[in-house]
């Protein structure tokens, strides 16, 4: 099969190198274009970024290194022969260009947070909800584009639902509390002052609990022909900065419609698979849920790297006894593998097993 080509836009920051990590040598996909601002243009990438510590720890691969970097800009996506753009681009950039990409016929997958809740874009957890890219054809024709836009949700929204939906089948959710404790690593490379967090616990994150409360909607909402209705419950966060490298752990608080034992949860959770399994996606783990029994996991330091990343570790799960009918349970989660670069690569497995790409 022909390897999709591919653009990294945004590709010198952070989450632009994870996506060279997840990319290069991909079964389905070719790193055609790298994209920057204006100053890094023309530049070999190797010149063009400082390549940051990161979870794989390789450096970055020669041949990537040896490709020129060109400005963020449609004709040079097009000169590049793209089909399919991985967008690291910061909010204020995203909002204009990736509509623009996707007028042009160029499928987007996004990271950015702007079209995350925009009626029309999907909101892609795969293994949740793959029938929300029916969709994308609403969105092109209500926007006149030829492409598309898919959005990937914020990383502690991606632990918590894939969490809460096998028990959303199972038992029905009323209300769900979160409170989180999140890797410095989610900030950035320099987003947090080692004098602020050292020693120390920061108790905001800008815009994190908002994007949680309905992101989490969204994604478990139901797909109704020509729109998304999201799911009618209470969703409540809370989120720390904690001096971790890797991992976001979520202590999660939920009352069910009927009843359910800790032990039914276990095993709805361990049951859990959904199409990136069934369709056995490069990227998919086998278990996208690992569940311990241990009453002192999960730990980032121990756990943080289960598939490779791209699982969700949830232990220590008991009966809440502030509800009726209660569940309670601990989460971790990769901030930049599942909850990053990772899910944005698995959620263009998905389309382009589906035929999806222009």
């Amino acid at each position: 099969m022909r390897k999709k080509r591919v653009a990294i836009l945004g590709a010198t920051g952070t989450v632009g190198q994870q996506f060279i990590q997840f990319l290069h040598k991909h079964p389905l996909f070719e790193i055609a274009c790298l994209t920057a601002s204006k100053k890094s243009a023309g530049k070999r990438y190797s010149e063009a970024t400082k390549w940051y510590p990161n979870f794989l720890g390789k450096g970055i691969p020669e041949e990537v290194g040896n490709m020129t970097v060109v400005d963020t800009n449609l004709n040079a996506i097009e000169k590049a022969n793209v089909e399919i753009a991985f967008s690291a681009l910061p909010a204020d950039i995203s909002k204009e260009t990736e509509p623009e990409f996707a007028r042009a016929g160029i499928t987007i997958v996004s990271k950015s947070n702007v079209f995350r809740l925009d009626p029309h874009v999907p909101l892609l957890v795969p293994e949740i909800n793959p029938n929300h890219l029916e969709l994308l054809k609403v969105q092109k024709k209500a926007k006149n584009w030829r492409g598309c836009i898919v959005a990937d949700p914020n990383c502690t929204t991606t632990g918590l639902v894939l969490s809460l939906k096998p028990i959303l089948d199972f038992a029905g959710i009323k209300r769900v509390f979160v409170a989180t404790m999140q890797a410095v690593s989610g900030a950035g490379y320099l987003g947090v002052s080692p004098i602020a967090i050292n020693g120390n616990v920061l108790p905001y994150i800008h815009g994190e609990e908002e994007k949680t409360q309905n992101e989490t909607l969204k994604i478990l909402g139901r797909f109704e022909g020509d729109k998304v209705e999201p799911l009618n419950i209470k969703v409540s966060s809370i989120c720390n900065r904690v001096n971790v490298d890797y991992g976001h752990i979520e202590d999660v608080f939920i009352e069910t419609e009927k009843p359910c034992a800790p032990e039914e949860v276990k095993e709805v959770l361990r049951k859990f698979r959904g199409a990136p399994q069934e369709l056995n996606l490069h990227s998919a783990p086998e278990h996208p849920i690992v569940v311990r029994d241990e009453e002192d996991r999960p730990q980032p330091k121990l756990d943080v790297n289960e598939g490779k990343g791209m699982s969700v570790v949830v232990g220590r799960v008991r009966r809440d006894p502030a509800f009726e009918n209660g569940v309670k349970y601990t989460l971790l989660v990769h901030n930049t593998v599942r909850g990053g670069a990772g899910m944005a690569v698995l959620n263009a497995e998905l389309l382009a097993r589906k035929g999806l790409l222009n």
